[in-house]
């Protein structure tokens, strides 16, 4: 997301891959919502609150890695998560714009 996009008020979604407890290899992906609280132009940062803690201080760098749709998480066997695909996105948007008849 560009920098000049960005709006005071308005609620983004950042995605992180975690690792699940103490177990190599094996990691889900989580998302968390970022509420941007005041933007300084000058130095290109935010004060933003992250997952509804206090403000923090954020760079352009972390900024430029925000959602502003919420993305979605389907999780597997072991509750490892996987963001979902381009083709289930399609799929899941066709099966929205058609629906039954209700009449």
């Amino acid at each position: 997301m560009k920098y000049e996009k960005l709006e005071v008020g308005k609620t983004y979604y950042n995605v992180e891959r975690r690792q699940m407890g103490n177990v190599k290899g094996l990691s889900s992906v989580c998302v968390f919502h970022v509420k941007i609280v005041s933007l300084n132009p000058e130095r290109r940062s935010a004060m933003v609150s992250w997952n509804g803690n206090r403000e923090t201080p954020w760079g352009e760098r972390q900024l430029s890695k925000l959602r502003t749709e919420r993305p979605v998480v389907i999780y597997g066997p072991m509750g490892r998560g996987r963001l979902q695909t381009r083709e289930e996105k399609k799929a899941a948007k066709e099966a929205k714009s058609v629906q039954p008849d209700r009449t």
